[in-house]
Formats: C-alpha cells, sequence, structure tokens
C-alpha cells in the first residue's frame, strides 16, 4: 500500500510502460474509489502518464493499491513527463496526453486560429473512461461532424468536416513506435477552399504561425537530383552576406522540429520523379497524373505538380488539389552504431543514437525536372509558456494589469498581444522571459531595393540575462515586465559591443545592431552612435560611448543627410555627460572639417541648411521638403552651437568664428521656429513654408521629436502642448509612433515604428505631468521587446509584429530613454542634472542605482508617483539639481505627489 501520485488539474496521473504487463491497480480516498482496474504501470521507463478525471480536492491523500510479485520494481524508472525524444513527438499533430482519442467533439476559432476539443481514453482500450481537453478558451465554437468525403486517403480510421464546411481534419488508425507515449493522433485542420469551381486544401494560419525560418529555391532545372538540407550552419561571407553550410552537431545549427513544403513543378521526363523528405519517400507519376506514398495514392496534375507537404515526427501529409495524403511510418525505430573500440579497449559495449540530417531530395532518374518554386519552413513546436506560470508560482489570477488596449495587454508577469496570439509571452523574473520564436528568419536578400532580411540571433524560447548586466546601472520596479525590458535592452548593447559580434578591429565598440548573427555585426556607424549616446549611452556606458565616438568620426559608416552634424552634437554630449575635456581636443580637427562642409550647404538668405532628407531617412528623396528637412535642420542648429561650446572650452583662439557658429545656431533655430511651425495644423511640418510639406501638413517623426525634446530649446511650452495633442490623431498608433504617416508606400520606414525617435516626446510629456502618455509609450516598447526577447529594428505600425535585423542597438538606447527622460524627466546641462519625473502609479517607488555622471555614481530612487516634485534631496539635503562638483556615490531622492493636473491626467 503505497501513497504517490498527486492530482493535477483535477486529473490523477499514472505513470504508463507500452507493452508492459497489466497490473491490478486500486485508488481510493476515505470517502470513495477513484479507479479500480488493470494498468500497464512502468516498469523501466515512463512512456507516458495517463491522466484519470477525478474530482476531489487536490491536497486529498489517496490510497494505491498494487498486486505485483516483485518488489522494487520501480527503482529503475526514468520519472520523465514523456519518454519520447523531444525530436521525435509530434509538432504538427495532436497526440493525446495517453491512451488514444476516439473522437473530435468540436472546434473553437479566434482570429483564425483554431483549436479543437478531443476526447480520448487514458489507456486506449475502455472507453467508459475517457474525457476532453481544450487548450485555451475562444470566444466561437463549430461542431464537428463525421465526414463521409474522402479528403484524406491514408493511415487513417475517421474524417471530420466543421460544420461550416470549412475546415477537414482526420484521426489515424492505431499504431505502436518503439518507445511511443501514445496510440493514434489526429492531423491539423486543413482549410477548404473554392475557386471557379475548383475546391482545394491548404494550410491553416495555426500552422503559418509556427514558421520560424524559410528557405526558397526559384526558377532551377533539376538534371538527375537536386537536395536541400533541413538542418545547416551559418557562416559570414562576405559582409554583409551569408553562407549556408552543411551543419557541425552543434547547438547553433539551424532546424526544425517538423518542416512546410510547397512545391510547384513542371516534369520534364517519361519516369516516375521522386521525393524524399525525412527517410519518407513519395513518388510522382506525371503520366498516370498520381503522387504515391506507400500503399497510398491520390490524383495529381499531368502537366504541372502543385505540392503541399508537411513532415512532422514520422508523419506526413501530401496535399494535392482537394485530397490529402497521410501517411504514419509505424515501423521507425531508433537506430544505433558502435562506438569506435580501437580508440580505448573499453568501448565495446557502447553505443550512440544515430542522428540522421534531415534533408529534402528530388531525383529524376533519366531526365530533368523544372523547379519554378519551392519554399521550405521550419515549424517550432507549439509552446505552451503557462507551464512556466505554474513552475514559478505565478498566480494568473493576481496578475495585475500594467496597460491594456484592445490590441495588447502588458501585465506585471505576461503580454498578450491580439495579432501575435498564442501563446503569451511571459516574464518569470527581471532576467527570464519566455517566449517562442515570432519571425520567420530569411536566409536570402528580398526582392526589395532596401536590402531586407529577417534575421534571428537568439532562436531559444527562454531568455537568461546574464551577470555581465550586473556592470551597467540597475532599474528596480514594481513591474517585473519593465525590469526585464530594461535588461533586455541592456543585453543588446552588451551584444552590440562583444567580440562575438564585432566586424574586425571594432571588438569593444558600440555596434549599430546585430545584423546576420555572430561575426556579422551591423558595424558601427556616426549618426547611430550620436543617437545612442544622447538617449542613454552617454550615461550607460561612458566607456564605450566615448571609444565608439571617437572611431565613428574617423572610420564609422555614414550615409545620413545630417552627417557633417552628428560629430559635433555627439562630442558635446558626451562632455555634459562626463566632463571628458581630452575627447574635445582629439576631435577638434574632425569638428573644424566637418563645420566647414555644413557652411558650404548653409544657406544665408533662407538661414537653413541644406538637406535633403530626413536625420531618420537614408532609403529615399524626400522633395516635399523643399531641400530642407525639419529634423536635419534641428541637428545642424544643435552642431552649430555644440561647436561653438566646444571652442569655447578648448580655448579655441578664432573668437570671431566662434561668434559666427554661434549665430548661425541662433538663426537656425529662429528660422526653424518661424518658416516650420504651421498653426493650421498645429505642429512643425517636416518642410518650411513654400513646401509641399508645410501646405500639405506633412509630419516627421524624427523632426517633430527633435523639436519637442526640451534639450533643443525649439518648441514654445504652448507648441508642445499642441504637438501632445495633435500627436494621438496624426501620428500615434497602437505599437507606437507611426515615422512618415504622410506616406502611403511600405518598407522599413514608411508604415513602421522606431522606438528611438521617442526619447523627446517622453521628454516634453514628462514635463508636462502626462503620466499617461508616458506610460503608453513605455508598454509600446516593452510589448514589442518581452514577446520577441530582444529589440528589432522595424515594428510594423498597423500589425505590431516585428522584423528585419535584431539587437537594434538605437532603439534598445529609445527604450531606456523613456525610463530616463520620462519616467525621471532626467535634464542636463553645463550645470548639473535636473528632474522633472513623471511615474506611473504602477512603478511607484522606483529607482536607477549605479548611474554614472561626471566623477559621480548616483542611486536615483523616487518616493510615491505622479508628476508633482516636491523635492529632490541630495544625500538627504534638498537641492534643485546635482551639480558638477562632487564625486563618488550619492544617494538623489525624488519625492513625489500628485496635484491636480496629474489626477486629471491618471483619470482621463
Amino acid at each position: 500500500m503505497l501513497k504517490i501520485w498527486k492530482i493535477q488539474k483535477g486529473c490523477l496521473k499514472i505513470p504508463v510502460e507500452t507493452g508492459a504487463e497489466e497490473v491490478p491497480v486500486k485508488i481510493y480516498t476515505e470517502q470513495s474509489v477513484l479507479f479500480e482496474g488493470k494498468v500497464p504501470l512502468s516498469r523501466q521507463r515512463v512512456d507516458f502518464w495517463a491522466r484519470i478525471p477525478v474530482s476531489v480536492p487536490e491536497k486529498t491523500n489517496l490510497t494505491v493499491e498494487m498486486k505485483e510479485e516483485k518488489d522494487g520494481w520501480r527503482d529503475g524508472i526514468r520519472w520523465e513527463e514523456e519518454a519520447l525524444a523531444d525530436f521525435r513527438k509530434p509538432v504538427l499533430h495532436a497526440v493525446p496526453p495517453s491512451g488514444s482519442f476516439h473522437d473530435i467533439s468540436r472546434i473553437s476559432k479566434r482570429k483564425g486560429i483554431y483549436r479543437a476539443e478531443y476526447v480520448y481514453d487514458p489507456f486506449g482500450r475502455d472507453r467508459s473512461r475517457r474525457a476532453s481537453m481544450q487548450e485555451f478558451s475562444f470566444d466561437a465554437s463549430l461542431k464537428l461532424i463525421k465526414n463521409k468525403e474522402e479528403f484524406f486517403v491514408g493511415d487513417i480510421e475517421e474524417q471530420f468536416l466543421s460544420e461550416d464546411g470549412l475546415l477537414c481534419a482526420a484521426k489515424s488508425a492505431g499504431f505502436q513506435w518503439e518507445n511511443c507515449a501514445y496510440f493514434n493522433m489526429c492531423t491539423p485542420f486543413l482549410h477548404i477552399s473554392e475557386k471557379n469551381g475548383m475546391r482545394s486544401l491548404s494550410c491553416g494560419e495555426e500552422i503559418e504561425r509556427l514558421r520560424i525560418w524559410k528557405r526558397e529555391w526559384e526558377n532551377l532545372s533539376c538534371d538527375t537530383e537536386f537536395s536541400a538540407l533541413l538542418r545547416f550552419r551559418i557562416k559570414p561571407g562576405i559582409w554583409p552576406n551569408i553562407e549556408l553550410l552543411p551543419p557541425e552537431g552543434k547547438e547553433d545549427d539551424v532546424t526544425a522540429k517538423a518542416f512546410e513544403i510547397h512545391l510547384d513543378l513542371i516534369p520534364r521526363t517519361n519516369e516516375e520523379i521522386i521525393f524524399e523528405i525525412c527517410g519518407i519517400q513519395a513518388f510522382y507519376n506525371h503520366i498516370r497524373g498520381s503522387l504515391s506514398v506507400g500503399q497510398y495514392k491520390i490524383p495529381a496534375d499531368k502537366q504541372r505538380l502543385c505540392l503541399t507537404c508537411c513532415v512532422d515526427a514520422g508523419c506526413a501529409e501530401f496535399i494535392c488539389g482537394d485530397r490529402a495524403l497521410f501517411y504514419l511510418a509505424r515501423t521507425m525505430k531508433d537506430s544505433y552504431r558502435q562506438v569506435d573500440n580501437s580508440v580505448s579497449g573499453n568501448l565495446e559495449k557502447c553505443e550512440l543514437k544515430e542522428r540522421s540530417i534531415p534533408m529534402m531530395r528530388i531525383i529524376c532518374k533519366e531526365g530533368t525536372c523544372d523547379i519554378r518554386r519551392l519554399e521550405i519552413y521550419g515549424l517550432q513546436k507549439k509552446e505552451n509558456t503557462e507551464i512556466y506560470l505554474k513552475r514559478f508560482g505565478i498566480d494568473r489570477d493576481k496578475d495585475s494589469v500594467f496597460y491594456k488596449c484592445k490590441e495588447f495587454t502588458v501585465y506585471h508577469h505576461r503580454v498578450w498581444d491580439e495579432n501575435y496570439g498564442y501563446p503569451e509571452a511571459v516574464i518569470i523574473n527581471d532576467r527570464m522571459v519566455v517566449s517562442p520564436t515570432r519571425i520567420v528568419e530569411e536566409f536570402d536578400w528580398r526582392k526589395t531595393p532596401w536590402g531586407d532580411m529577417n534575421r534571428i540571433v537568439n532562436r531559444d524560447a527562454v531568455w537568461h540575462g546574464n551577470a555581465e548586466l550586473d556592470s551597467y546601472p540597475q532599474l528596480t520596479s514594481p513591474v517585473t515586465g519593465l525590469n526585464a525590458a530594461y535588461n533586455l535592452a541592456l543585453n543588446v548593447i552588451r551584444q552590440c559591443k562583444s567580440k562575438k559580434y564585432a566586424l574586425n578591429g571594432q571588438k569593444g565598440l558600440w555596434s549599430a545592431g546585430l545584423f546576420q548573427g555572430a561575426g556579422e555585426s551591423f558595424g558601427v556607424w556616426l549618426r547611430d552612435s550620436v543617437h545612442v549616446l544622447m538617449r542613454c549611452g552617454g550615461l550607460i556606458d561612458p566607456a564605450g560611448a566615448g571609444k565608439t565616438l571617437c572611431f565613428a568620426m574617423k572610420k564609422g559608416f555614414d550615409n545620413g543627410a545630417d552627417g557633417p552634424a552628428m560629430g559635433a552634437v555627439g562630442v558635446w554630449e558626451y562632455y555634459l555627460l562626463t566632463g571628458n575635456q581630452e575627447l574635445l581636443y582629439e576631435m577638434w580637427p574632425i569638428l573644424l572639417s566637418n563645420i566647414r562642409e555644413a557652411d558650404k550647404r548653409y544657406d544665408e538668405e533662407k538661414k537653413l541648411v541644406f538637406a535633403e532628407q530626413s536625420t531618420s531617412n537614408d532609403a529615399f528623396p524626400e522633395p516635399e521638403n523643399g531641400g530642407y528637412s525639419l529634423s536635419t535642420e534641428s541637428y545642424f542648429m544643435k552642431a552649430y552651437e555644440a561647436t561653438a561650446a566646444i571652442a569655447k572650452v578648448i580655448g579655441f583662439s578664432e573668437k570671431e568664428t566662434i561668434k559666427k557658429w554661434r549665430r548661425r545656431g541662433q538663426d537656425l533655430r529662429q528660422s526653424i521656429r518661424e518658416q516650420y511651425w504651421n498653426s493650421d495644423y498645429g505642429y512643425f511640418t517636416s518642410g518650411p513654408k513654400g513646401s509641399e510639406a508645410f501646405e500639405k501638413g506633412f509630419w516627421e517623426t524624427s523632426g517633430e521629436e527633435s523639436v519637442i525634446w526640451r534639450k533643443f530649446h525649439i518648441a514654445s511650452e504652448k507648441q508642445r502642448s499642441s504637438i501632445l495633442e495633435r500627436l494621438e490623431d496624426t501620428a500615434m498608433t497602437a505599437y507606437g509612433i507611426k515615422l512618415f504617416p504622410y506616406r502611403k508606400e511600405k518598407n522599413h520606414f514608411c508604415g513602421s515604428v522606431w522606438g528611438v525617435w521617442q526619447a523627446g516626446f517622453a521628454s516634453a510629456a514628462s514635463a508636462s505631468g502626462d503620466v499617461v502618455l508616458v506610460k503608453k509609450l513605455l508598454a509600446q516598447q516593452m510589448r514589442a521587446c518581452l514577446i520577441n526577447k530582444t529589440f528589432y529594428e522595424v515594428i510594423d505600425a498597423d500589425t505590431g509584429k516585428a522584423w528585419r535585423w535584431p539587437g537594434q542597438l538605437w532603439n534598445s538606447a529609445g527604450f531606456i530613454s523613456l525610463i530616463i527622460y520620462g519616467v525621471f524627466g532626467l535634464e542636463y546641462t553645463e550645470a548639473g542634472m535636473y528632474f522633472h519625473p513623471a511615474v506611473p502609479e504602477d512603478l511607484r517607488n522606483i529607482s536607477l542605482t549605479g548611474l554614472p555622471f561626471w566623477g559621480m555614481i548616483l542611486n536615483i530612487r523616487v518616493c510615491g508617483w505622479g508628476a508633482c516634485l516636491n523635492d529632490m534631496k541630495l544625500d538627504g539635503k534638498s537641492r534643485r539639481y546635482v551639480d558638477h562638483c562632487l564625486s563618488g556615490a550619492h544617494d538623489v531622492v525624488l519625492y513625489l505627489s500628485q496635484d491636480e493636473r496629474t489626477s486629471k491626467k491618471v483619470k482621463d
């Protein structure tokens, strides 16, 4: 008599071994008998855990009686949830928790995603004990009826059709595999469509959402044989290209759990064409018009084969037109190889499981075929992040909402997004985030003018922050998701400096992004480096900022219209943050050269600098701005003022020249105020008076950010309020501020959100006491980075989905800037550091410790919440600001309370 096994989720779990002798088992409580019968209990392994529905409290003591002759039969059992190896467990096909399916009762639908409710028998033999399982709650359901039409052919027992006639599925025949944890399975739901009287089957969106990488070929002539590895590795080619090579059997090999294949082929031979996919062979006979696998056959077009294939663990669907052939390799067994005993004399009993390389082959024995198009997708398993909540004791019902809109919800420990769908991202703690891959990785450049390609760096579902993050300033808040997002941003900074991703000669410098992966970073760019420095880099990593700025001004890539301006802006920002004069002297010759280049572009009549593109754009012309783009004018204004200020600090002897630079900076500011402010629209337009942009009221976000950012001192307080008011209906989307909202075309700039260009808005919102906007900007970027576990270059403004390059440094810096300039309301001048915080109630008592400033280390802590700063204390004494004369560690405490203005904002 043993007291073992607990009730979980209303079920009793019993360890079962396939093929084992059945043992009489009785399970009961003091009140009733829960189960009595024979069970093939585990002796040597746990093939699966049978689940018996019970209706007693989870902590109820259970008594289990077993009649077993031998004692100690449980000693050697591997107590695992699944004995089946990961690569053998189906990804696309539903398998029961134990036993076998014998019905699909209904199917639920939400936003194009379907989940079925299956009825199964825990032991695969007695249908009187059965239970249903449903993965999620959905807002619509469809009945399933037994289908008399034969959509499926092959190893199937029953077919099912949804009552609306748009979905079909099949239940497989029973089978037994070696070490198999299930007795049958159900196919994915295929979509039924009709066009011009022709009916066809296709994979659904639920399969598309499992895609993690894509390989494609077009217009190939296959002579005798074509092959494609489905496990491979990436190697840097000639920058910026990559090469695909055979796998090395390492963790960074690219592969998948299952595969989705689309083939469009024209035969040029009289022989059968053989397809071999992960060991499963199919034969296309275009003369007879058939596709056969094993003993099964479906019709196929004689002139052209359009085939979709879904390959899973030992099974596959082959779809041609309105028929699907399901094939189950029931006899598949693990293969082993003998270890080479000549290496050492004691290995004669050692065997290792063979690891075959998955691949696809097309074989034309005597002839050719034309591959018009071949697409292969790697598919991931359906990650269930729910188990992490339970494993780490996070109560879903008690998980507070930080921010919610109809498109997504950010909780303290979770992120749900309507467009990304299931599963939600889970934030376990400040340095652990669980979210499956949401990007389809690409290995070829798209056929666009922009050089587009989706890349992935971290292919794991779980992100762990390491101890290297301790060297950066630490953020602590009540919202775990914010802390984790901040650490993800720090991790991007760490990765972009690491040797692993650095281009030759750029170790320890800020790469603009991780680009292609290890060994293929984006390199150091002047414009990116200065924007990173301005937004947070000079505070978070001052040593890296100085080194990177020196390199960027001397050797960095520079392809922006603002190139001559950015060096001076960056050097002066660096000085304001560190007090380091050495960089001013070292960079002075380059600064002189840059400002002279700006002088050549300076229009004395317009008092503007010729700049055809915005500072955020290096891809397309902007004739609508009339040759003078708002954001670029702002940075040239800042450059003239910065050059004059630097000249004064280092004692530059040409006083009149300094006066000229200072005057041009002032003239530029005045010209921007007079020529770009459009009172009819209530904001600064992207072009001056007389331009199309001014007449039509074109908004460009990087320009609007610059004029509203308090460090530029362009917009008046009244204008800032107007811009923030117009932001919502002009450029704000659910996922952030759209970069070029007036442009209709779609590329990585147009129709997109870039987090880097939002620091100025956060600063203005904080100064205005707009806690609601600060919180919204934070939540939008938290959603994107927590779901993807990094900061991508582009967020689609319509769907919120990330794409293009991962580990984009200035977007991660842009997120941190929302905390620094928005939540803490930090500002710095030649006098020192000031604060005008705007702290949402959820972030009450937030702190940022270890922040370097000049010769100090500041530990900044908020007491309370809101946007009314009652007092600032430096080491216990009230101060208006932190000046430069201090050194060492100091505590800054910001005492906040709600005033009438803040209370109204929060209620709104």
